[in-house]
């Protein structure tokens, strides 16, 4: 007869690795959803100046105009999921577990992705992007990407996050290593150090692609660099709840409802630049 070995599930599950939240430094929360699902946002003009004739004044009049930039939330997401009783009982999944996993397994890095996506495709579109990347120019490029936002006037308190390949080529490049100061480490929320004054954040490089032009295609993105000034990121809502007491089914069952956007504001695009891979 032969023997049965008994089986024995271990303790510890095997995880997923996961990225961790990090876009919060690059986009605000100035404007409020409370009440509304689109917020209405206006620009105004300004009119050139002119020389001042002592016999006409000061001229005709130019109208000043405004424009109405609408922010309307559009991802209302949500998830649903069943834990049966027995199943928890003869298993080692821990109703505990089960929601923060699927938090940070689906729905952080779907916001992530989705807010990197936004602001890589705003650049694309107001041509806020530098080319020509290569083995030994990292530092180069990223140079003349804070060079196009100082044309700007875009505020000096800026963010960077960089793919790691593009963290290595900076690491390589023989002009950065003479001018960085990245020796002082910062690891603090995801920051490798500093470039050119600026904090910078790994990023995975799954985040750093959009879809553009028609018909769509994929660009990738090995570094964007910004003022969170022009990026409005928000989470209207973000509902979780576990119900052990269902009328329908006989175990724990997990929802979760999360309402969220991403928007450039018109008139602060250009304080995004995004670096080609």
């Amino acid at each position: 007869m032969a023997m049965i070995y008994t089986e024995l599930f271990a303790d510890k599950i095997d995880e997923r690795f996961t990225s961790e939240a990090v876009s919060q430094k690059i986009v605000n929360n100035d404007y409020s959803f409370v009440g509304a699902k689109t917020v209405k946002v206006t620009s105004i003009n300004t009119v050139d100046n002119r020389d001042y004739n002592r016999n006409t004044g000061y001229g005709n009049a130019d109208i000043l105009q405004n424009s109405i930039q609408e922010l309307t939330l559009t991802k209302d997401r949500a998830f649903k999921m069943l834990l049966d009783k027995m199943d928890e009982d003869e298993t080692k999944i821990k109703a505990g577990e089960v929601l923060a996993r699927q938090l940070r397994e689906r729905v952080i890095p779907e916001i992530e992705k989705y807010r990197f996506e936004t602001i890589l495709k705003s650049c694309d579109t107001n041509s806020q992007t530098v080319t020509g990347l290569t083995a030994s120019n990292a530092y180069a490029k990223f140079l003349e990407a804070q060079e196009k936002l100082n044309d700007e006037d875009v505020p000096q308190n800026r963010i960077a996050y960089v793919i790691p390949e593009f963290l290595t080529k900076l690491k390589k490049d023989d002009n950065f290593i003479k001018a960085s100061d990245i020796g002082q480490n910062i690891a603090i929320n995801g920051l490798v150090g500093m470039v050119d004054g600026v904090p910078i954040v790994r990023v995975t490089k799954k985040w750093m692609e959009a879809k553009t032009g028609t018909p769509a295609t994929t660009k990738k993105y090995a570094c964007l660099v910004g003022h969170n000034s022009a990026t409005v990121a928000p989470v209207k809502l973000a509902e979780y709840r576990v119900v052990t007491d269902s009328e329908n089914y006989s175990g724990t069952l997990f929802l979760g409802r999360f309402y969220y956007d991403c928007f450039v504001l018109n008139n602060k695009a250009k304080g995004l630049v995004a670096i080609e891979a």
